[in-house]
């Protein structure tokens, strides 16, 4: 994805890494691409945008979570699955080309886990990429240690909240170290502060109360640390988005709600129109919208969309390599594609088979082309299904036509001075003869 992000994503001044939710690196294949240089041969534009059929690689356990990352610093997008069973989170690495090698086990004593999120949370130590998760049952936050190669070491825990749902790492107080919001069902939503080493501070609540499972964390003023917005549609919320400033020490001011009336429950953050702000998109019950950001903490007015098939979060990304953030949702009656225009607004839905699909849908870009990819949980049977973006039939690049080479005008030549031709006529005259007659004697007269 051609998209340029800037530090306002959640993204590191030194070694900060992925953020789970902050259109981050490998997850949404939108932070290392780089614009191609005016020399480069023209990429292919996508006829008919879609998806390769899902191929499903087999886990232990029935798969409900997924996340993207780089676990053996190969350059390579590998996957991390969660799933019912034997608790286990297993780890597929990448081989560049579209395909995983087999899933090996990495954390066989997780209890009840959501959602996974990536990120260097030990940065103190190494700067490997690490797996954090909420484990409800124990009420801890879990963190596997990346030992830089695939695999993890012992998990670390730290007491957190009742009923934790998920949590999505930034750095909220502008000391280099992932932190982790921690979302809850018992409107306690909380900021731990990390202390680098894998574990955190004591829970301190952000202010907001509504229930939000997932929430969009972004530098959304440019102050160097990262803001929260949450989803307020619950019945006694505003049914819109509630966006709140940090104060750059683990605390926030006062929210400031957008979009009211429109049943957001999800939120997330990327830059939808190409000037390297963070805006938000959210769903929920129905459409949702997008909200352009100004870079001060402020946001534009709602931009709604269709399509999203209902009750659903988007997974981004640029699917089609034009370098523009489109989103793609999962329901029962499949996946629906939103292709971005780049001004915050999107083109009609189109449909895709998803395969097998599960509650959770994750992007990145698994083989070596400018998409991408998407890889879906199962559900209730074993195994992760990867979709590698396909463009159909490929309309290929009108090759640039040379300019000929300029001819220099041949110098003009001197006409040859006209030869005058003399049109007089001589009329000659024959001599007239005198007639001679003989003489007697000889002689003439």
């Amino acid at each position: 994805m051609n998209i340029s992000v800037s530090s306002r994503f959640g993204m590191p001044r030194r070694r900060r890494a992925v953020s789970l939710l902050a259109a981050a690196a490998l997850t949404s294949g939108a932070l290392a691409a780089t614009a191609a240089p005016a020399s480069a041969v023209p990429v292919p534009a996508c006829a008919t945008p879609g998806f390769a059929p899902a191929v499903t690689y087999a886990t232990a356990n029935m798969v409900l979570f997924a996340a993207t990352a780089d676990f053996n610093a190969d350059h390579k997008t590998d996957l991390a699955t969660y799933g019912h069973g034997g608790g286990d989170i297993e780890v597929l690495t990448g081989n560049g080309d579209g395909t995983f090698d087999p899933a090996v086990g990495a954390d066989p004593g997780m209890a009840s886990a959501s959602r996974l999120a990536t990120g260097d949370i030990t940065s103190d130590l190494d700067s490997s990429i690490d797996i954090v998760v909420a484990d409800s049952a124990s009420g801890t936050v879990r963190v596997l240690p990346g030992n830089g190669d695939g695999t993890f070491g012992a998990a670390i825990t730290t007491p957190t909240i009742l009923n934790a749902s998920m949590v999505i790492p930034g750095d909220f107080d502008n000391d280099d170290r992932l932190d982790v919001l921690v979302t809850s069902g018992s409107n306690d939503n909380s900021i731990m502060l990390g202390n680098g080493d894998g574990t955190f501070q004591a829970p301190v609540p952000t202010g907001f109360t509504g229930y939000a499972p997932l929430a969009a964390v972004a530098d959304f003023d440019g102050d160097g640390d990262d803001d929260v917005a949450f989803g307020d549609g619950s019945m006694m919320g505003t049914n819109g988005i509630a966006v709140f400033p940090s104060n750059g020490d683990g605390s926030f001011g006062l929210s400031t709600a957008y979009g009211a009336g429109t049943s957001a429950l999800f939120v997330f953050t990327a830059d939808f129109n190409g000037d390297n702000e963070a805006d938000l998109i959210s769903s929920g019950l129905g459409d949702g919208m997008v909200l352009l950001g100004n870079g001060d903490g402020t946001f534009q007015s709602a931009l709604p969309y269709t399509g999203n098939g209902g009750l659903g979060w988007p997974t981004l990304g640029d699917y089609n390599g034009d370098g523009k953030t489109d989103a793609a949702f999962t329901s029962p009656m499949g996946g629906s594609l939103l292709l971005g225009k780049g001004d915050g607004t999107f083109q009609a839905p189109v449909s895709f088979n998803a395969g097998s699909m599960g509650l959770d849908m994750v992007s990145g870009r698994f083989n070596a082309d400018n998409r991408s990819d998407l890889a879906t949980s199962s559900g209730l049977s074993q195994g992760v299904s990867v979709l590698l973006a396909d463009c159909g039939t490929s309309v290929a690049p009108k090759p640039v036509v040379k300019p000929k080479p300029v001819v220099k005008p041949k110098p003009a030549v001197k006409p040859k001075p006209a030869v005058k031709k003399w049109k007089t006529k001589v009329k000659l005259e024959k001599p007239k003869l005198k007639k001679v007659k003989a003489i007697r004697g000889g002689g003439v007269k």
